[in-house]
């Protein structure tokens, strides 16, 4: 597999990344049907322990997959390695956090465990990676 540009990288790594997102709007939908939680537009009244449930069951095994074909299918141009492994170690942080404690979910904490690999999604030139 060739090395991306710095332009490609931020393309790879969005398109991958949105990939997994489709993938939750899906598989969040379907869960909470599952389990006669609300749903869709209904969603906003989902109660806490629904949300960290979402989190907890469905979201963030899809997170790690995204680390996994991350991993698999983006090369980054020489000078970018170190801050996608960054990248890569925030998010491997935000699962472990958000395994520990997903209460963050709920917005009643001022940080929330994803937002230094957001801020490298930015850096790496994407806005569509790092955050569950």
């Amino acid at each position: 597999m060739p090395r991306l540009t710095k332009a490609q990288l931020g393309e790879k790594l969005g398109d991958i990344c949105q990939e997994h997102t489709d993938r939750q709007v899906i598989a969040v939908e379907k869960f909470d049907k599952e389990h006669g939680w609300p749903y869709g537009s209904a969603h906003e009244k989902a109660g806490e322990a629904q949300l960290e449930k979402e989190l907890t069951v469905v979201i963030l095994p899809i997170v790690r997959d995204n680390i996994h074909d991350l991993k698999s299918r983006v090369v980054p141009p020489r000078g970018q390695e170190a801050k996608l492994e960054d990248f890569y170690e925030s998010l491997e942080y935000g699962i472990s956090a958000s395994e520990e404690d997903p209460s963050w979910v709920l917005g009643k904490t001022a940080k929330e465990p994803f937002s230094r690999a957001r801020e490298l999604s930015w850096e790496l030139g994407t806005a569509y990676c790092g955050q569950a």
